[in-house]
């Protein structure tokens, strides 16, 4: 099994080998979307690792020891477990696999980011619960960061996490990405339905830096009058994305010297189901229920992963 993968090289069906995050942004590489080049350093990589002086036994035995209604107790199971990491001695070959990747990116500054095999699902997100460096720009300081993003599969916020969705962490991996950094003028998130009310006739682009800093409601085909050049572009992605993996998506986005960049892609979660308006046939009301739907609203709505299996 391959230790190191370019990300152009992946797809969804490498998520054993690549996790969540990184598999995702190669399918989105594979389509044409914009992706900052990066590599992977694939879980059995991680898992070199755990095997060294029975790290997995031990992390197990702590887990024992959790108790899941403190969150301190959260903190002293992450603190021992990182403990039981950075007293392991690193195998020569993970660490001339991890070398290998950054040499692969052009041994510049490049940002570090964990890509677990439980993240990034249409069940369970985990976002915000691992690790990330950015500008890490030494051999030294990559094998610390991916060490780094390898114990943050058991960070106290990923633990409480899986407690409350029944996630064995024992039984997930950590894969690294390696990507090129990129320094962003603007970045923010794109729904490709609204996560509020669930109408998939709308997107909904979250703006975080930028001159046009907010929360703006687009439609999924007509573009704005006066509309900056990278929502046109970042609808059209975002169409793209739902259509070819035939599910609402969340994608986070950067613009860097004037190009849009796609930097996590995922499936939406916890979108609440949307109806048409249901009338009645006849004019007394008293006739068989039928649905109806405003005649300016787009096919969208209509496909059969939308509101019709959503509502079952």
């Amino acid at each position: 099994m391959s230790l190191v993968r370019r990300l152009q090289d992946t797809s969804l069906d490498d998520l054993a080998e690549c996790g969540g995050k990184a598999a995702r942004l190669g399918q989105a590489l594979r389509l044409g979307c914009p992706v900052p080049d990066g590599v992977v350093l694939c879980t059995d990589l991680y898992r070199r690792f755990m095997q060294q002086g029975g790290l997995h036994g031990e992390i197990a035995s702590i887990l024992r020891t959790m108790q899941p209604t403190s969150i301190p107790h959260f903190q002293a199971v992450e603190w021992a477990i990182q403990s039981a990491f950075k007293v392991r001695r690193m195998p020569e070959e993970v660490r001339a696999a991890i070398c290998k990747g950054w040499q692969l990116m052009g041994g510049l500054a490049v940002g570090v980011r964990s890509s677990a095999t439980n993240e990034d699902s249409p069940q369970q997100s985990f976002v915000g619960q691992h690790a990330t460096y950015l500008d890490i720009d030494s051999k030294d300081r990559v094998i610390e960061a991916v060490m780094g993003c390898w114990m943050s599969l058991f960070s106290a916020e990923a633990l409480h996490y899986a407690h409350r969705f029944g996630v064995d962490l024992l039984k997930s991996a950590m894969a690294v990405l390696i990507q090129r950094m990129i320094r962003p003028s603007a970045r923010g998130a794109l729904f490709t339905v609204d996560p509020i009310s669930g109408n998939p006739d709308v997107f909904v682009l979250e703006v975080q830096e930028g001159p046009d800093s907010g929360v703006h409601r687009l439609d999924p085909y007509r573009g704005q009058s006066g509309e900056p050049p990278a929502w046109t572009q970042l609808r059209r992605l975002g169409l793209l994305l739902d259509e070819s993996l035939l599910d609402y998506q969340t994608i986070e986005w950067a613009i860097s010297d004037s190009r849009v960049y796609l930097l996590r892609v995922r499936p939406a979660t916890s979108v609440p189901p949307y109806l048409p308006v249901a009338v009645r046939e006849t004019d007394d009301g008293r006739g068989p229920l039928r649905l109806t739907r405003d005649p300016a609203c787009s096919p969208r709505a209509l496909r059969p992963y939308s509101w019709y299996h959503r509502s079952r």
